[in-house]
């Protein structure tokens, strides 16, 4: 099997917002540490509480972390262009459709989850691009992610941007713009060379 990356809902509206990645914010001018916008029941819900835990309510202006909340004077899009990071504890899958959209905006993904199988991952190389936090550390997520010099962000976003249309369907241009459908074609034919052991034997035909 290949894992692919899940429509969005917002897709039409990412690709209009940030066409460009000069229209992506650097990391380093971004206003919030870090960004949280889902529910807290169902798949992941007690790490999704630990996020959440002092930080509900607070005033999103002097939010470092902004929790079920957006930046003042923005809508979600907005919000995901003013953090530095988004904080992606599971979902259905181990991943959320979320990281798409954070991915193509710009926006470093911070996977809030101690197993992953991850789209493409056997192509492109997920530390370059994005940061792990084991779910028994969601309670430190502020002092992990500040740990995060302005070097290291900028690295960050860097690969992030330079894969970024890897996580996106664009109806139509799809091979031509290298986006998930070749990745995927060519994330199969990297398997179909393999040969396994006939069953019942210890040694590969």
């Amino acid at each position: 099997d290949v894992v692919v990356p899940a429509v969005t809902k917002h897709t039409k509206a990412l690709f209009e917002t940030f066409k460009t990645p000069e229209q992506v914010a650097p990391v380093n001018s971004r206003k919030h540490l870090a960004f949280f916008v889902g529910g807290v029941r169902g798949f992941g819900a007690l790490v999704r509480t630990k996020i959440g835990c002092g930080r509900t309510g607070q005033d999103p202006a002097e939010s470092k972390i902004l929790y079920q909340q957006f930046s003042p004077g923005q809508r979600y899009l907005g919000t995901l262009n003013a953090s530095k990071f988004c904080l992606l504890p599971r979902g259905i899958p181990a991943w959320t459709t979320r990281t798409f959209e954070a991915i193509y905006a710009g926006c470093i993904p911070a996977f809030i989850v101690d197993r992953n199988l991850f789209p493409f991952q056997d192509i492109l190389d997920y530390s370059k691009f994005s940061v792990s936090i084991p779910e028994a550390e969601a309670h430190r997520v502020e002092e992990i992610l500040e740990a995060y010099t302005p070097p290291q962000l900028a690295e960050l976003q860097a690969h992030l941007v330079r894969v970024r249309d890897a996580f996106l369907f664009d109806d139509g241009r799809e091979w031509e713009r290298r986006g998930p459908l070749f990745f995927s074609l060519v994330s199969m034919a990297m398997r179909l060379p393999l040969k396994y052991p006939a069953t019942g034997s210890c040694v590969a035909a």
